[in-house]
């Protein structure tokens, strides 16, 4: 199944550049279009150009949770989804679609995989989505901010 949709993707590049393409060729021209759809980072420069990012929404809060203890944790799961799609453009654009640790010697970590936005002001403590109080970090480091009262060893950008 894999390779007949492989091969009906070489047939209708080759037919779009009017010259038989390899497979080879053909993977690059479909990763670059997966690449440019799908990327987060990508996307969030899309918008970008689009001039839809600027300045920051105000984020609507959900009338059930509004008015609720501030440890409801119903209220923080409620607010980390909305997290406006703007804000994540904008977050993905500031942060580089890159974790924002960085360790005790002062190295960045490199992940670029299993990105998560952490508030650094917890919802339930008061904190807003903002972009102030954003920051993306890998799901490794995500779990150890949160498994610590502190940042573990180390320093949120």
């Amino acid at each position: 199944k894999l390779m007949l949709k492989i091969r009906r993707a070489q047939d209708l590049e080759s037919q779009r550049c009017k010259k038989n393409l390899s497979l080879e060729q053909t993977l690059e021209e479909v990763l670059s279009v997966y690449l440019e759809k799908r990327d987060p980072l990508k996307k969030a420069y899309r918008q970008k150009m689009k001039g839809k990012l600027q300045g920051e929404l105000p984020v609507k809060q959900d009338k059930k949770c509004r008015d609720v203890d501030k440890n409801c944790a119903r209220a923080s799961r409620r607010a980390l989804e909305l997290i406006p799609a703007r804000l994540r453009h904008q977050l993905q654009i500031r942060d580089k679609g890159q974790c924002a640790y960085v360790n005790a010697r002062g190295k960045r970590c490199s992940a670029q995989r299993y990105l998560e936005a952490h508030h650094i002001k917890p919802v339930s403590e008061g904190g807003k989505n903002s972009l102030k109080n954003l920051v993306l970090l890998c799901s490794g480091h995500h779990k150890s901010v949160h498994s610590s009262k502190s940042s573990p060893e180390g320093e949120i950008m």
